[in-house]
């Protein structure tokens, strides 16, 4: 049951990584998707249930990558950080955390990448879901 909530997850996050890569945002049609989804997961028990303080654990990556948008003046996207809290709401710190860590690592080895071969500089914006959504396959495959 809970690989069908994260495949839902995974079709909103490539529509959601095509719009990010063509258009660097993310529209809100896509984040309101991302919190029906994850509502429905939390009311239909398909995580833990509702569990307000396990709910509220799940946001502190979400919220740790918003207050990173304010502190950076932008240069992380809000968009990012609302997509990472509405995603661990439907599935828990613990796979939130995995996702994260999976799309900062797999963002960090495409900069440098990019960096080596002089593709980028220090100013260049990189879209961000499209890593989201390589966590998310990472997260799939750890949690089997």
């Amino acid at each position: 049951m809970q690989y069908m909530w994260i495949l839902i997850y995974g079709l909103i996050l490539i529509v959601l990584a095509v719009f990010d890569i063509r258009t660097k945002s993310i529209p809100v049609w896509g984040l309101g998707a991302v919190f029906a989804v994850s509502v429905v997961c939390c009311v239909t028990g398909a995580g833990n249930g509702i569990d307000i303080p396990g709910i509220v654990l799940a946001c502190v990556p979400g919220a740790f990558m918003i207050v990173l948008s304010f502190m950076t003046e932008g240069k992380i996207g809000m968009g990012d950080g609302v997509l990472i809290l509405g995603i661990g709401i439907g599935l828990g710190l613990e796979k939130t955390a995995y996702l994260l860590m999976g799309a900062l690592i797999a963002g960090c080895i495409f900069s440098g990448i990019l960096l080596v071969f002089k593709k980028a500089g220090k100013n260049t914006r990189i879209p961000f879901v499209p890593f989201i959504t390589f966590g998310l396959g990472v997260m799939a495959f750890a949690f089997k």
